[in-house]
């Protein structure tokens, strides 16, 4: 998955890196745009970083195209080690299932280091998750309600409301994330 992982993440990066070149911007006219640091945009040319999907947005904005043609959207079979990824959060890897533009949903398998986490706060938009614990424990706060869900085990909620999540083992733990509608 290593080996696959780098791949992706030099492809993309060289994608983006061409993109900007074709639109003659420099790196630090893209990392000003983008609010980033140049630093953090070169490494990210370089595949040497990974950005979460709002700093994607900012960074393909920035170039002045859309975050599908950074991102793969071929129709394809995809798994956890062949699908491009995004960076899920402190300690959180989501790769990509679904093909960005599917109209209806989206899936993500998220990898979940030990402590990885999002933070709790309120999401206004309206949208429906679903969430299944592939193996380990993972903690999921909705509102005033705390799950600790093992393998196999799933919950649904709708926002708005306020949630969060953490991995509290010493494991890494796999989670499939459906949402809809999908957010790229």
């Amino acid at each position: 998955m290593a080996a696959n992982q780098a791949q992706a993440d030099r492809e993309l990066g060289r994608r983006l890196r061409v993109r900007r070149e074709e639109a003659g911007l420099s790196l630090s006219q893209v990392a000003e745009r983008a609010d980033v640091t140049k630093g953090f945009l070169s490494q990210l040319e370089r595949g040497l970083s990974r950005a979460s999907v709002a700093s994607l947005r900012r960074i393909a904005d920035a170039v002045g195209i859309g975050l599908a043609e950074l991102l793969d959207t071929e129709r394809r079979p995809r798994d956890a080690t062949n699908a491009p990824t995004v960076h899920g959060g402190p300690g959180a890897t989501d790769a990509l299932l679904t093909p960005i533009g599917h109209p209806a949903f989206q899936v993500l398998h998220a990898t979940v280091a030990p402590g990885g986490h999002s933070d709790f706060g309120a999401v206004g938009e309206e949208e429906s998750h679903f969430v299944h614990v592939l193996d380990g424990r993972f903690e999921l706060r909705v509102d005033d309600d705390t799950h600790v869900l093992e393998a196999g085990q799933s919950l649904a909620f709708t926002t708005p409301c306020a949630y969060g999540w953490r991995n509290p083992s010493e494991q890494a733990v796999h989670v499939l994330w459906v949402f809809s509608p999908p957010a790229l």
